[in-house]
């Protein structure tokens, strides 16, 4: 199923077999305490309830203690198309090294391609995990980890590296981050994974010019940044910032009843928008209320 993405293009989401699905849940299960033991506190997107909270809550942590200093400067890694196009290769191999006791069921679902059809179309589906997949989110973050180990262990005086699954967001001195920048963007198609450089975001709250980046990486405002769907920065970007979702919210509350769209359709935006504001009173400072 193909969904829209706010940015215009389209997300390909696999409606798998039920029986498929269910073993697919079973294995996560089973390899939830070595996904931990795995990833650690790197990759929080994986067996790691509420990592999405923990890693707003340490970046805001960072820039109230290190935000006067404008040496330091914070990256938002992005990569072009990460999960359609992860090397699968890579990807039994890393399941076959840490994971073995699913590797039958992964080579069972990737070693072949799957076909995907559009209309009278028939296309291979030769690369990447498949959104929608169960173990989709494990398979990929099995393939990106060497790649977050190796900037640990080769930038030991970074503040930060941790990824939500393919959001990376890196801390520390711009010489560093930089490094890290260019190691990510040297060693990613190795794995199937490109960065999308125009969509990769430095910010700092005293960020200042120059910077040794690309023109092309964006420069956040030093007022404020969105992470993982939440607000970091100052009390006016981030009341504003509040404010735009509660307003989406009554929107939602007030077409509730319009008859011209469907109920399921009113059903899931409306627990859309519940959700991203659930999400906020998780992720804001206490201070912060609507505008």
């Amino acid at each position: 199923m193909a969904l829209n993405k706010p940015d215009g293009g389209l997300r390909p989401i696999a409606i798998g077999e039920t029986i498929r699905r269910l073993v697919s849940k079973c294995c996560c299960w089973l390899t939830s305490l070595q996904a931990k033991y795995i990833f650690g506190s790197l990759q929080v997107g994986v067996a790691t309830q509420g990592g999405g909270e923990a890693v707003v809550h340490a970046v805001r942590k960072l820039a109230d203690q290190f935000g006067h200093d404008p040496d330091r400067i914070m990256l938002k890694v992005d990569f072009s198309n990460a999960f359609n196009v992860v090397d699968r290769t890579e990807m039994l191999k890393q399941v076959h090294e840490r994971v073995p006791g699913i590797y039958k069921w992964a080579e069972y679902c990737y070693s072949q391609p799957a076909h995907l059809f559009l209309g009278d179309m028939l296309l291979a589906s030769m690369a990447g995990v498949q959104q929608g997949d169960p173990l989709g989110p494990l398979l990929f973050s099995l393939v990106l980890h060497p790649l977050v180990q190796r900037i640990t262990k080769e930038f030991p005086d970074l503040d930060l590296n941790v990824w939500y699954l393919d959001d990376g967001v890196i801390i520390g001195h711009k010489n560093d981050v930089h490094k890290v920048f260019e190691l990510i963007q040297e060693e990613g198609p190795r794995l199937g994974l490109h960065l999308n450089v125009k969509k990769n975001e430095i910010w700092w709250p005293s960020r200042s010019e120059p910077d040794p980046f690309p023109k092309e990486v964006e420069r956040v405002p030093n007022c404020g940044v969105k992470l993982l769907g939440a607000p970091i920065g100052t009390v006016e970007f981030t009341t504003k910032f509040v404010s735009k979702k509660l307003d989406a919210l009554k929107q939602v509350r007030q077409t509730r009843g319009c008859r011209r769209r469907s109920g399921r359709v009113r059903a899931v935006s409306g627990l859309s928008a519940y959700n991203k504001v659930d999400h906020l009173l998780r992720t804001c400072p206490p201070t912060v209320g609507p505008a």
